[in-house]
């Protein structure tokens, strides 16, 4: 930190500097070690309170002047479920039409507003708050986040491509539930939702491995994951919606249950590895969210 500070004090403008985070992240311990050049507020949710503690930076933007003593690296312990958010300047100055900036309450509460959402999901609903704010304001800086997440514990299971496996999944998820102590009146759509996802993989999927069933607790809810190997790309968050406007007759055949899974669950996300032609679908449900 301090030698690349060092090289642009001498090198840029004396105008000129650069805010910028480095962190140590030690996975197996659960703590980050870190230094902060101007960049803040570091946030991190707690996700056993719901509350964000807020961290300054550590010392000036990089290259404000050569740096002679740095004071000890802070460290951070995230417990499962908690998440560290690192936003640019551009997130929370974004300004909207009146001059009113974002700012970092409004960040605070999306984050508890959609607590339990996997990073990727609260990166893109961030993106969606700051746009809708702007109402079309124009972009002043860039906007960068950076989302890092313990991830609670998980229970995994492999089940064969069979629908016989599945008499074997619920007994699991109800014991997934009972050792982990998530809500059992959450059971009964997680129950409904894995059952069509999987039939749909066993049906349609044309895959010879076995399906990975995951399940983790998350603050107020279940996250489960399903790991579909050797298969091709099918995405159930882009398949259209029924439309249920239309007497049955009327309908087109197929896609009634996708429809409904969607609107049973808090989210769900996919994401596909072409190299191992691997799909991994993953939902959560929380207790009070529909």
């Amino acid at each position: 930190f301090a030698r690349v500070n060092d090289h642009l004090a001498d090198t840029l403008p004396p105008d000129k500097f650069v805010t910028a985070f480095i962190g140590v992240l030690d996975p197996s311990a659960h703590r980050l070690r870190y230094h902060s050049g101007g960049q803040g507020p570091i946030l991190v949710y707690r996700a056993a309170t719901g509350a964000c503690d807020v961290h300054g930076p550590t010392s000036f933007p990089l290259a404000a002047m050569p740096v002679t003593k740095l004071r000890p690296a802070p460290e951070l312990e995230l417990a499962p479920g908690d998440l560290l958010v690192l936003l640019s300047d551009g997130y929370l100055e974004h300004r909207n039409p009146e001059g009113e900036e974002f700012g970092q309450a409004r960040v605070e509460v999306l984050l508890r507003e959609h607590r339990g959402r996997p990073p990727e999901e609260l990166a893109r609903r961030l993106k969606e708050a700051v746009t809708a704010f702007a109402r079309g304001a124009p972009q002043e800086d860039d906007m960068t986040a950076v989302l890092v997440q313990r991830a609670a514990p998980r229970e995994a299971t492999r089940l064969a491509r069979e629908l016989a496996a599945l008499e074997g999944a619920f007994a699991f998820l109800g014991e997934a539930f009972r050792r982990q102590g998530i809500d059992p009146s959450l059971r009964a759509p997680v129950d409904f939702v894995f059952e069509e996802l999987f039939t749909n993989m066993v049906k349609y999927g044309g895959g010879a491995e076995e399906v990975v069933l995951e399940v983790a607790p998350i603050p107020r809810g279940v996250e489960v994951t399903l790991l579909d190997r050797g298969v091709d790309r099918f995405d159930p968050t882009a398949a259209p919606d029924a439309d249920v406007t239309l007497p049955a007759e009327a309908r087109r055949p197929g896609g009634l249950g996708l429809h409904l899974i969607r609107r049973m669950v808090d989210g769900m996300t996919y994401a596909y590895r072409e190299p191992e032609r691997l799909g991994r679908t993953t939902f959560w449900k929380t207790r009070g969210a529909r």
